[in-house]
């Protein structure tokens, strides 16, 4: 009997020791930014050249992702084979929370900033 009370206090004591309030549930899942490919599987030739990703290819990408909104953002294929990484260092896209993000893409990129005309007005 005495055995008994040993092992349960014994017991008790371990399962009380396992729990504590300090308990931090983050969950490192790496880097949040945004990574991109694509393929060309036998679509009708429109803009593209052909059927296949060149080195240098250039798409624009945008979206909203929490109250962050990305527009045209550059992305290239720097080796030809459909994994896209930003034109512009400092210009990545990041997953700004854990919410679905739908993204926009369209190929070839353009400047679209630079092609901008400003048409002043005077309304007096």
């Amino acid at each position: 009997m005495k055995a008994k009370i040993i092992f349960m206090a014994t017991l008790a004591a371990a399962v009380l020791t396992a729990c504590n309030n300090d308990e931090n549930n983050v969950i490192d899942t790496g880097s949040s930014q945004a990574t991109f490919t694509a393929a060309i599987d036998g679509q009708v030739n429109t803009r593209a050249f052909d059927q296949t990703w060149e080195a240098g290819d250039a798409i624009g990408i945008s979206g909203t992702s929490g109250s962050t909104t990305y527009t045209n953002v550059q992305y290239v294929t720097t080796g030809g084979n459909g994994n896209f990484t930003v034109g512009t260092q400092g210009n990545e896209i990041y997953y700004q929370d854990d919410n679905s993000v739908t993204f926009t893409a369209y190929y070839p990129w353009a400047n679209l900033a630079a092609d901008a005309t400003t048409i002043t007005a005077d309304t007096r």
